[in-house]
């Protein structure tokens, strides 16, 4: 009994659990430092308009017909391009980038040099700072170690002041802490050039600068997009005015980066050469976003001026939404025929006169041998059946449905009555062709 005692209480607790582990107690593992390979609020802005495009094509795609199906997914394809893009650039790190291959230190007391690539992204709140290198040259004390960096310096959105004290500016805090936890020496030369602020070397702040009013701008655009689609809903014609105002917005954000920014360009030398950095990814995507918008608004517009009830249909609306009802007294009636009668007339005799061009010569003589001249045959032989110093009946009160307009000279046409069948009933609307 004894013994069978003494061999349960050697038999550990929980054995299933403390099976392999000499130190009795669960296995501690060191921290597994990963690079950072994405943007996770690049990513996640994405994936957000990834689910819902996916939700838009499987909820509402199947409850249109084929041309309306297509012209939804015209307007949704260009709404969602144009958000995305909006709020990816704003949070964006490619605004400027700048990479260059060189042989260059790795850390203090390592007294091994490393053949890496040295890339700058610089974005609108931030700048990020990679160092990649294979670590496994031969004759090294690195040949086992993985070198693969990438370090964010922030700078929203305070300057602070000078030095890297308590009330110094984001930036030069974290450029502080990361002397402290011993990053390499490549990041931390080319984040020093940020850290600088005066004798006429000022590029952290010139970039902070022109980060804030960009940022300042493509938020601004983002409202304004949103008003743009919501009155695409309800009035075309302000929504595309929207538009524009949403690419300007954009183009402006484009303007003072490349304006506000450090007059001296940022170029940092290395063995190799220099580092200069250029103009990325998000700066081109909101430059094309920009000219989309206005490209998209001045057709939207043009084409609710020329062709309005397609482009109401375009957009889902009724096209009889867009007329209203004008009551016309007997007096304006007859002013309005009068008038219209008078180019009714020009448009006969040019007409005529071009038959006659056609059919004979401008001057020459008959079958009689008589001489004629179409110049000289004055307006008896142009003159329409019937003419503008006829008595016409005072006609009655008439309701027409008119477009409502702010642009009269444009507009002024477009009235839905039909063209008149007998000739000596004149239009009182203009834009009509009428077959003579």
């Amino acid at each position: 009994m004894a013994s069978k005692r003494v061999e349960e209480d050697t038999v550990p607790s929980g054995s299933l659990f403390s099976y392999g582990r000499a130190e009795g107690f669960p296995s501690q593992y060191p921290e597994n430092r990963t690079p950072v390979t994405v943007d996770v609020v690049e990513v996640g802005i994405i994936f957000s308009f990834a689910c819902l495009s996916v939700c838009f094509a499987a909820i509402l795609l199947p409850r249109y017909d084929r041309l309306p199906r297509i012209m939804l997914v015209c307007r949704a394809v260009i709404g969602m391009v144009v958000a995305s893009i909006l709020l990816t650039s704003n949070y964006g790190q490619n605004w400027e980038v700048g990479v260059i291959k060189a042989t260059v230190p790795y850390k203090a007391g390592v007294p091994d040099e490393i053949k890496a690539d040295i890339g700058v992204h610089i974005g609108l709140r931030s700048v990020n700072i990679t160092l990649k290198s294979e670590g496994k040259d031969k004759g090294t004390g690195l040949k086992n170690e993985e070198i693969n960096y990438n370090e964010r310096f922030s700078w929203t959105w305070d300057q602070g002041r000078i030095g890297f004290g308590p009330f110094a500016g984001r930036f030069q805090q974290e450029f502080r802490a990361a002397q402290r936890r011993g990053l390499p020496l490549p990041i931390l030369w080319l984040a020093e050039y940020f850290t600088i602020d005066g004798e006429g070397f000022r590029i952290g702040r010139f970039y902070r600068t022109a980060g804030w009013y960009a940022h300042v701008a493509l938020w601004a655009a983002v409202p304004a997009w949103i008003m743009s689609n919501l009155l695409f809903l309800t009035v075309v014609r302000y929504g595309a005015l929207w538009a524009v105002i949403t690419g300007l917005l954009q183009l402006m954000a484009c303007l003072i980066w490349c304006v506000v920014k450090n007059p001296i360009p940022l170029e940092v030398p290395y063995n190799t050469g220099h580092l200069i950095t250029g103009y990325g990814i998000d700066f081109w995507k909101t430059v094309f976003s920009g000219c989309l918008c206005i490209v998209f608004g001045v057709i939207v517009l043009l084409c609710d001026l020329r062709f309005p009830d397609e482009t109401s249909v375009f957009f889902s609306h009724d096209p009889l939404s867009e007329y209203e009802e004008c009551h016309l007294d007997p007096e304006e009636v007859d002013l309005m025929r009068t008038r219209a009668a008078k180019q009714w007339e020009e448009v006969v005799r040019q007409r005529k006169r071009e038959e006659l061009m056609k059919m004979q010569p401008s001057e020459g003589t008959d079958g009689d041998g008589n001489y004629y001249s179409l110049e000289e045959m004055g307006s008896t032989s142009l003159t329409p059946r019937y003419s503008v110093s006829q008595s016409l009946p005072l006609q009655p009160t008439q309701l027409l449905l008119k477009r409502g307009t702010t642009v009269r000279r444009v507009q002024r046409g477009l009235i839905r009555t039909p063209a008149p069948v007998d000739p000596t009933d004149f239009p009182i609307y203009l834009g009509v062709q009428k077959e003579l």
